[in-house]
């Protein structure tokens, strides 16, 4: 594998098949086929039906009558085929040289692979079954080999790893000195460094100053080398785009948040710090931990509270991209709730204080939707918001003042940690948009929730590159 990485020549190949895939009119289905929604690679997902597929048949191939179900069994895996090569294709596009030289013969042997079982399901289909099953050997054969390729992409060269995952260990805790706030330029990334851990800073416009790690997760693109682009920072390597404020990452082919540091300047200088996690190892977890629901939740309330303001005080384009900051915050925040705190919550605050706030939220993703279908620039649009808003901040105090404290009172910080977790699963799960169908119900997000998600994100996607 070594000297197929350092190899340059089947590069001519690889510019080739790049520019082909690159040049695909995937629009914003490319971030869908990174797996930007699902919080790491889709690919390696969508291989595993044709794989099984096809292992299935050849273990019923050496049974017998089961000539029709293995049969089935290949057509189906040809089918799951083209979906998960797209996706790996769209991945591979956004290498290093390296790893597409691997890539290329990784899928070099599949294409081997998927020729076989296409003349193993012609050949079963004629009723040539010997042949057909000789057919699979050597396709299984070809995809087993494309496999073990695909492992040295993935452990060996990193294809597809989050190259900013070692951040939280690398950094130590508490607050660090990044010097002057008044030596850093506006409006533009600067290089700064917390012990060995590069970070990039931005001073904004109002002397609001954001960090976020400088490697981008993708594949450590220098982002203190990258643009500045509505509230986010652009990778100069790929165009993967972080959001300042807290790092999520706003496009591909990046598929997992960069980490984001809290900042405070102090006498004029700038420190900064990540946010409090639990301590692994010896000693106790801290009340504030990162992954505790309620502190999770009880952050996105001071955000939703400030995104309210800054919509109201918006006007033009910023004003709608204020809402549908909003929109999106809280159509997740509520689902993802239903989701994971209810079920829990029913049982240590009672069947009763649950259903009054499934139905709050029930009546508020009504309003939402409502609100959606207004124009933010109408006189209506800002009526109804300001009584929505009102609607939300009652809900969110009998949240903080009823449900918060009973969980907080039965659960202990573990409990709590590991809801937090489940709470991260189910908001990449959930919705963007207001359904009120499924809305107030716990089987009804995690059944619907999933498939809804997907379109919606989808649908942002492809606005968000219409409107860029």
């Amino acid at each position: 594998m070594e000297r197929i990485e350092s190899s340059p020549r089947a590069d001519w190949a690889v510019d080739a098949v790049r520019r082909a895939v690159q040049g695909l009119p995937l629009g914003a289905a490319r971030d869908v086929l990174h797996g930007r929604w699902l919080g790491h690679p889709l690919h390696p997902v969508l291989v595993q039906f044709p794989i099984g597929a096809w292992v299935s048949a050849a273990v019923l191939d050496v049974l017998p009558g089961h000539r029709r179900a293995a049969r089935v069994l290949v057509g189906a895996g040809l089918a799951g085929a083209a979906p998960g090569a797209l996706a790996g294709w769209t991945d591979w596009a956004e290498l290093r040289r390296p790893q597409q030289r691997v890539g290329l013969v990784h899928a070099a042997a599949n294409v081997v692979g998927v020729a076989c079982y296409a003349a193993s399901f012609a050949a079963r289909c004629r009723g040539r079954h010997g042949r057909g099953k000789i057919w699979g050997i050597v396709g299984l054969t070809a995809i087993g080999a494309g496999g073990a390729i695909g492992g040295h992409l993935a452990y060996r060269q990193a294809a597809g790893a989050n190259h900013a995952e070692e951040v939280a260990a690398l950094v130590e805790p508490g607050w660090h000195d990044l010097g002057e706030v008044a030596v850093l330029p506006e409006g533009r990334p600067a290089q700064g460094w917390i012990g060995e851990v590069p970070v990039v800073i931005v001073r904004l416009a109002d002397d609001e100053v954001r960090v976020l790690a400088a490697r981008c997760s993708h594949l450590g693109g220098p982002l203190a080398e990258g643009a500045i682009v509505d509230g986010c920072v652009r990778c100069p390597w790929h165009d993967s785009t972080f959001r300042l404020t807290d790092g999520w990452n706003v496009t591909g082919p990046a598929t997992a948040p960069q980490p984001a540091f809290e900042t405070r300047v102090v006498e004029g200088r700038l420190e900064a710090r990540l946010p409090a996690r639990p301590r692994t190892g010896e000693g106790p977890a801290t009340e504030a931990s990162e992954d505790d629901i309620l502190e999770q939740l009880l952050r996105q309330h001071a955000r939703i509270r400030r995104l309210f303001a800054q919509t109201l005080a918006a006007d033009g384009e910023t004003k709608r991209r204020s809402f549908d900051e909003l929109r999106g915050l809280l159509a997740v925040h509520e689902a993802a709730e239903e989701m994971v705190l209810r079920p829990v919550a029913e049982r240590v605050a009672g069947k009763d204080e649950v259903e009054a706030r499934n139905a709050e939220e029930s009546r508020a993703n009504e309003a939402l939707a409502e609100l959606e279908g207004l124009d933010v620039h109408s006189e209506a649009f800002d009526t109804r918001l300001v009584a929505f808003q009102r609607a939300v901040e009652d809900h969110a105090r009998h949240e903080e003042r009823e449900e918060f404290p009973a969980i907080r009172a039965r659960c202990d910080i573990e409990d709590r940690r590991s809801m937090g977790r489940r709470l991260r699963m189910a908001e990449r799960m959930a919705p963007t948009h207001p359904h009120p169908t499924a809305a107030g119900s716990t089987a009804a997000q995690w059944t619907a929730g999933p498939f809804t998600a997907l379109m919606d994100r989808a649908r942002d996607a492809f606005r968000g590159s219409a409107t860029s």
